[in-house]
């Protein structure tokens, strides 16, 4: 008889493996029962208590170990099945609320609770390599190898080592206009701002008198810092070439100052960049434009046997370059801005 069929109600255990347990039992009958109870004792010993080596041994098919709080009935329990150990607090969801703590010397070092969350005072250690872990600290966590910081996570950011600046953000923005002392960039970005963006090439030949669209390069983007005009065998009718800029998609056509210098000559210009003297000759080039402080642009050129450079300040942010003539057509050549 197993002692699992025993009852915690003495009035109960009226029999044991048939032999009848009562007033009227037969003296010859106790020695058979106390044999009996040994037996069962002993069995359940060998089955599901202690063995000799000190170990709790539950051999059965998916055993389970149950705990029950006698104050409020709810229970916890340890099983294992199918190579598989479970550890299951409060599996009624009984208690308002539950969670496996764990205690090392009378001491909480961390939980596991209900919402699938571990809890732990200090960090993770790699069991390895005790120099290999991840410290808590309130709002933060850091990462370390070798027993040195290598990184930092906190409600600013993330930093690298222990040191330095704490990263708030990742930017896709071509242009940097941020200009941000703790935000990285895309690779895209870094490359977009690096590269030069080409417009489309114009044609000059018969362009027309001053105000000529196709040498217009308008609608370019803020942010820019650095143009090129790239002229091939440009030429004029009449006058001389000059280069101006636009903001607010207005053309500013005073307040340069620019000079061009060349064998046959120099000449100065405050409506535009000077790119060449009165004359026809055609010539190729670069005029280089690059941005100052503010709005204010400064220009350097040299076209064959011109050279010249000068400055203005635009008051506004740059959205345009084009290239015109003081008098006569442009009658030759093409036009093509790059820009970064």
């Amino acid at each position: 008889m197993a002692v699992t069929d025993y009852s915690t109600t003495p009035a109960d255990n009226t029999s044991i493996s048939g032999t009848a347990v009562s007033d009227s039992t037969p003296v010859d009958s106790v020695d058979n029962i106390i044999r009996q109870m040994m037996a069962d004792i002993r069995s359940f010993y060998d089955e599901a208590l202690l063995s000799s080596g000190g170990e709790i041994d539950i051999s059965a098919a998916a055993p389970l170990l149950k705990l029950t709080d006698s104050t409020d009935g709810s229970h916890s329990f340890i099983q294992y099945n199918a190579a598989t150990l479970t550890i299951s607090a409060d599996p009624d969801a009984s208690a308002a609320s539950s969670e496996i703590e764990f205690e090392v010397d009378n001491a909480v070092v961390g939980n596991l609770s209900s919402i699938g969350r571990l809890f732990l005072n200090d960090g993770i250690a790699h069991r390895g390599n005790t120099d290999n872990f991840i410290s808590f600290n309130t709002d933060s966590q850091a990462f370390h190898t070798g027993d040195v910081q290598r990184m930092q996570v906190n409600n600013n950011g993330f930093q690298l080592a222990s040191t330095g600046v704490e990263v708030t953000t990742i930017l896709d923005e071509d242009d940097m206009a941020s200009d941000s002392a703790t935000a990285l960039v895309t690779q895209q970005s870094v490359k977009a701002y690096v590269d030069w963006t080409y417009t489309t090439e114009a044609d000059l030949t018969n362009g027309g008198a001053n105000d000529l669209s196709e040498s217009e390069f308008n609608s370019l983007p803020s942010g820019i810092t650095e143009i090129e005009v790239l002229l091939s065998n440009a030429g004029e009718s009449a006058g001389a070439l000059i280069a101006q800029l636009s903001t607010g998609s207005s053309y500013v056509e005073t307040g340069y100052q620019s000079s061009v210098f060349s064998s046959a000559g120099d000449a100065d210009a405050t409506t535009g960049f000077a790119l060449n003297t009165n004359t026809t000759l055609k010539f190729s080039g670069v005029l280089r434009l690059v941005k100052g402080s503010g709005n204010k642009w400064f220009g350097s050129h040299g076209f064959g046997k011109f050279g010249g450079g000068g400055d203005v300040d635009l008051g506004g942010v740059l959205d345009g370059v084009r290239i015109a003539t003081t008098s006569g057509t442009l009658d030759s050549g093409t036009a093509q801005v790059r820009y970064r």
